[in-house]
């Protein structure tokens, strides 16, 4: 009888282990794509959850992976630097920011492998990272701060970037809504309703070491550097939907080319030696728009029309075979260097980041 009982315990326990170990096996199993594996990442934002989607070369879909952010939370802003992911998460509470935070996954967007905290009573708007630091920016209804966190010891240090103005009796509000780094300087671009100011940042001794008038309105998107230059892209809503591309010298700081384009700058592509690839739209909200593909020589200032696409492109990279990976509202696609369709599928409405991970 003693014996039966051993054996019937025995069988129930290896009952229970298989049972605990398929459990942990499917809600574990997003997390078992390899990094190697993984070579297109897209993010995209619904409610109070963020969702990672994993794609091969050949966009056969690896794995999908939900990331709670809290009923509070928000999305923000995204910036990629070795293989790690950076997302700002705004938590906001009786119209009050608190706990807003950076999360840091893995490549394969499985694991969150790091959280730094951020300031709070304010909006954190970008990001931009390097080797030892993070670079935030935030704004409230008074000002615009910039920060930097050391990845280290997690230590902040923040300036103010520009104070709200009061011009008869209203007043006008700055907004950052671009920063990018490049060779230990931070670019950042600062709108309000009738100025656009670009600030250069030493970041190792959190100085403005040079502010930059620009076109007033407008909101900047992208960047490209090469070489001694900057070239940012830009819209301006509230003018008849045009955009502007800007050529910066990095050494003087000074603007050597303004070009204003019929329609909004959504995002650009550093090409080759020769030319970046300048991607505009009347409307990145509208799924059935169209997107104009130009071409800027770096040789000769000019930017001519180039291609144009039955889509609306939110997102746009050039993988290390040369191809084109284009995210749109509804799908992601493959076109090849001449921008012909290679493969496309559906995605879930509505895309936010792309990154390619060669």
């Amino acid at each position: 009888m003693k014996k039966i009982y051993i054996i019937i315990l025995s069988i129930v326990a290896i009952i229970l282990i298989s049972v605990a170990a398929f459990i942990l096996y499917n809600e574990n199993k997003d997390n078992l794509t390899t990094e190697k594996d993984v070579s297109i990442l897209t993010t995209y934002a619904s409610g109070s959850e963020l969702s990672f989607w994993r794609y091969d070369d050949d966009l056969n879909l690896l794995s999908k992976k939900q990331i709670p952010i809290g009923k509070s939370g928000s999305y923000e802003s995204t910036a990629v630097h070795n293989d790690e992911i950076y997302y700002i998460v705004g938590c906001k509470k009786l119209f009050m920011y608190t706990k807003n935070k950076v999360l840091v996954f893995s490549k394969s967007g499985g694991k969150q492998v790091k959280s730094y905290p951020l300031l709070n009573n304010y909006q954190p708007n970008t990001i931009e990272v390097d080797d030892n630091n993070i670079y935030n920016t935030y704004n409230n209804d008074k000002e615009v701060i910039f920060s930097k966190i050391n990845k280290k010891n997690n230590k902040e240090e923040s300036i103010l970037l520009k104070k709200s103005e009061k011009k008869n009796g209203i007043y006008n509000y700055y907004v950052a809504d671009y920063i990018s780094e490049h060779n230990g300087k931070v670019y950042a671009f600062l709108r309000s309703n009738d100025r656009t100011i670009l600030k250069i940042i030493n970041p190792k001794n959190m100085t403005v070491e040079k502010d930059i008038e620009l076109v007033g309105g407008l909101s900047f998107t992208s960047a490209v550097f090469d070489k001694n230059k900057m070239y940012a892209g830009a819209m301006r809503g509230d003018h008849n939907d045009t955009g502007r591309l800007i050529v910066l010298n990095l050494d003087n700081g000074r603007i050597e080319n303004q070009i204003e384009t019929d329609e909004m700058v959504f995002s650009m592509i550093d090409d080759d030696d020769s030319n970046i690839l300048v991607f505009k739209s009347k409307d990145e909200s509208n799924p059935e728009n169209h997107t104009s593909i130009m071409k800027y020589n770096k040789l000769t200032n000019k930017l001519d029309p180039y291609k144009k696409m039955d889509r609306t492109v939110l997102s746009a990279l050039k993988n290390k075979d040369g191809n084109f990976i284009i995210l749109g509202h509804y799908s992601i696609a493959i076109f090849d260097k001449d921008f012909n369709i290679i493969k496309e599928t559906q995605t879930p409405q509505i895309g936010f980041t792309i990154d390619i991970f060669d």
